[in-house]
């Protein structure tokens, strides 16, 4: 009889696990953009079963072992707004789901060579490292110096402490004025001539900037004229949906101030995105300086399938930059117990610029990007 029993109940386990088996369903579906195009790597989860998962290249994505009931499915991905639905799923049947992600920012449709999705770094030949918003507020920079030397391989050498002139360098490569390193803004390049007088004397402040990326190895070569150690790009913020004002002020010694103040909104079919620094200081290591930096984007929806982004910017900056420093005597003094030996040098830079893209999207897979730009020479 004890025999039998065991044996009755064996067979009994093995059905309730056959019957569970035959009684579970999935969950099926893709993730597109709202241009139908695949996002790569988005996270979709079952926050009330503690289930979830991720797309694969083609936005494909499979919760499997499931039973009869309702489930309520979020989707998020960097760049796009999170996305809630409640499932009903039906016993024996799998539901299959088109699920389309609105982007989170109002985007002006300039160039970056990393993009916002992590599937853009898998792909790139070589090395990148890209510096996000969510880092940028955590490290509240003074100058882009103190943000690109937290890359890998990047050399950045100051030159007056204030980060007014950025001298970088990728793997060795000389850093002065990183002339061997292609420097856009968007995608664009910033220097006058990069085919033939790449020096970047102009220096983007990076208080304004909502991120950057730098690309090093064999993917830099895709990107511009001037990559021999590689690109680094800057960021700038774009329009959100709604309103925002922002205000940073800094300030320290020797007469230091750093003020940036934003508008950006959209109305209809247009976003506007406009900001304003002042920096200045009056003894930083024996540098005074005096800067202005205005830029405005906009961003006109054409039509669904169109749109043209405008950027304009006006710097002024006047400062007692030399190409005199320190002798060696200087230097064992302390740095500060000595006469300058220029007193008159002075940089006074001023730089006017406007760059217009236009974009068309002809399908999923097939895009136009056509770009104008131009600068009044930085001029002293």
């Amino acid at each position: 009889m004890k025999r039998f029993a065991q044996i009755m109940l064996i067979g009994c386990a093995l059905s309730t696990q056959v019957c569970a088996q035959m009684s579970a369903v999935s969950i099926r579906g893709q993730v597109v953009d709202k241009s139908q195009i695949p996002i790569a790597f988005a996270n979709v989860d079952l926050a009330d079963k503690g289930l979830g998962t991720a797309t694969d290249m083609a936005g494909n994505f499979t919760l499997s072992g499931l039973g009869q009931g309702d489930y309520s499915i979020t989707v998020s991905a960097v760049g796009f707004e999170m996305y809630t639905e409640l499932v009903i799923v039906s016993s024996g049947e799998s539901t299959t789901l088109k699920i389309t992600l609105a982007d989170a920012r109002y985007s002006i449709p300039q160039i970056e060579v990393l993009g916002v999705r992590n599937s853009s770094l898998q792909q790139l030949p070589g090395s990148a490292a890209k510096i996000d918003q969510r880092e940028m507020n955590l490290l509240a920079p003074v100058s882009g110096n103190e943000v690109f030397r937290r890359v890998t391989g990047v050399h950045v050498v100051d030159e007056e402490g204030a980060g007014l002139r950025t001298n970088t360098g990728i793997r060795g490569l000389n850093p002065d004025r990183s002339r061997s390193v292609l420097v856009p803004e968007d995608g664009v390049p910033v220097t006058l001539n990069p085919h033939g007088e790449p020096e970047m004397y102009y220096t983007l402040a990076m208080e304004r900037m909502a991120g950057a990326e730098v690309v090093k190895g064999a993917g830099q070569i895709a990107y511009g004229p001037r990559t021999i150690g590689g690109v680094v790009n800057y960021i700038t913020a774009d329009p959100p949906a709604d309103e925002e004002v922002n205000v940073t002020l800094q300030g320290g010694q020797g007469g230091y101030f750093s003020g940036l103040m934003s508008y950006s909104n959209t109305y209809g079919n247009t976003g506007v995105q406009v900001s304003y620094l002042r920096k200045q200081a009056d003894d930083i290591v024996g540098t005074s300086f005096r800067l202005n930096d205005l830029t405005a984007k906009f961003r006109f929806e054409l039509s669904e399938k169109s749109s043209l982004g405008l950027k304009l910017g006006v710097y002024n900056e006047a400062s007692n930059s030399t190409y005199v420093g320190l002798t060696q005597t200087m230097y064992d003094a302390g740095g500060q117990d000595f006469v300058r030996m220029a007193p008159d040098d002075r940089l006074d830079l001023s730089r006017n610029s406007l760059c217009a893209t236009h974009r068309v999207r002809f399908n999923a897979n097939t895009e136009l990007r056509t770009s104008v730009y131009g600068y009044l020479p930085p001029r002293s």
